[in-house]
């Protein structure tokens, strides 16, 4: 997978004299990022410059860290990418606070093996558009989108209030930023979007998708700056992306994903923060997941497939797709029980125990609601057995 195309568009607002946006598009299009300055006047327009410059001083970095993901998808290769992104915000950040420039908002796509790892501070967004549907990947770091959080507005209320514009996180500000880093899967003929606030607050996402519902990629750009013309600064990163991966498999692990218990009361951005920490495993009929006796510190979901679970040659039962097995792991490593076979071509994901700590220790807010549906999928465990030998 690869991006095959990307264009920029960066336009002043009216009345301006300098514009406050930065856009990038790596040497080997592998990565794209946005900054944006915004509109303070007592903000200098070379900070947004400034924390770019971070990310392309890890180009080389990146380029090395996007082939071994390439060749080993594993979530170990994809999470060093995050990593780096980070490192490279966070080196940013203390970089624009030493100078005393002001504060940045920075949005980073680096396209790696058939995911996109998104790294993201502020409220400069990125999209996913597939099939003429448009997704957001990030979440605002506003006071207007905290108070939606704690009950304390509307999403209606946050849209149309100045405090959109008043960040709780941005690099060059004071105290330590939180990087957040999501990770989505890619099909052939996606696009990857970035913009400044000055497009996606004057348009809103169905105006966006209207426009970016053209086959040329610079036409769907050129639209999208037209219809913000009376907005202050606007910019945006607009990529073509090639990829085999199928589309339909894609959904069906979206699909899966949001409806498997540990999940489930998750948002899709919040699962898109969880992605980077699961494993993909396709089986060919036969093939042994996992053997009766082995040391087990994996929970898996079934995607795709059948896989039977046996016990020596006695047939259990047979996991089909939205199935899973193996949660008392994220607990503790255990001896496995049984032997589990893919009965077809089946594709699991699966989230090992030392993952989920990571979980609970950088998304502390995601990780307790992991282990709450944990402890209430147990729960249902315990009172099902109870029942049975009440019932012996």
């Amino acid at each position: 997978m690869h991006i095959e195309q990307a264009v920029t568009r960066s336009a002043m607002g009216r009345g301006r004299d300098d514009n406050r946006d930065a856009v990038f598009v790596g040497d080997d299009k592998g990565m794209i990022a946005l900054a944006d300055a915004g509109s303070d006047v007592e903000t200098p327009p070379g900070v947004a410059n400034t924390v770019l410059q971070a990310l392309v001083d890890q180009q080389a970095d990146l380029r090395t860290q996007r082939e071994a993901a390439t060749r080993d998808g594993s979530s170990g290769a994809r999470l060093r990418i995050g990593r780096t992104v980070e490192l490279a915000f966070l080196c940013a950040h203390d970089l624009a606070t030493e100078q005393g420039q002001g504060v940045a908002s920075l949005a980073a796509i680096v396209v790696a093996g058939q995911h996109a790892t998104v790294g993201h501070v502020g409220n400069v967004r990125a999209y996913l558009v597939r099939d003429g549907r448009i997704r957001r990947l990030t979440g605002d770091h506003s006071v207007a989108v905290a108070r939606v959080r704690s009950g304390r507005m509307t999403r209606q209320e946050a849209q149309a209030s100045e405090l959109r514009l008043e960040l709780t996180q941005a690099l060059g500000g004071a105290g330590e930023v939180d990087v957040d880093l999501a990770e989505v899967a890619l099909a052939d003929g996606d696009r990857l979007l970035l913009c400044s606030d000055g497009l996606h607050d004057a348009l809103g996402e169905e105006a966006m998708a209207r426009a970016l519902d053209r086959p040329d990629l610079d036409a769907a750009a050129d639209r999208l700056m037209a219809l913000a013309h009376d907005a202050h600064d606007r910019s945006l990163v607009l990529a073509q992306v090639r990829s085999d991966a199928d589309q339909a498999v894609l959904g069906e692990i979206a699909s899966v994903m949001a409806e498997t218990f540990l999940f489930r009361d998750l948002t899709d951005r919040e699962r898109a923060l969880v992605a980077p920490f699961l494993e993909h495993q396709f089986l060919e009929p036969g093939e042994v997941l996992f053997e009766e006796g082995d040391h087990g510190d994996t929970f898996f979901v079934v995607v795709d497939g059948t896989l039977r679970i046996r016990r020596g040659t006695v047939h259990l039962v047979d996991v089909t797709t939205g199935g899973h097995f193996g949660e008392l792991c994220l607990a503790r490593r255990s001896v496995r029980s049984a032997t589990v076979e893919a009965v077809d071509e089946a594709l699991v994901f699966g989230l090992r125990r030392e993952r989920f700590q990571q979980i609970v220790q950088r998304r502390p807010s995601i990780g307790a609601r992991i282990a709450l549906a944990a402890l209430d999928q147990l729960g249902h465990r315990v009172r099902d057995l109870t029942n049975r030998l009440a019932g012996a």
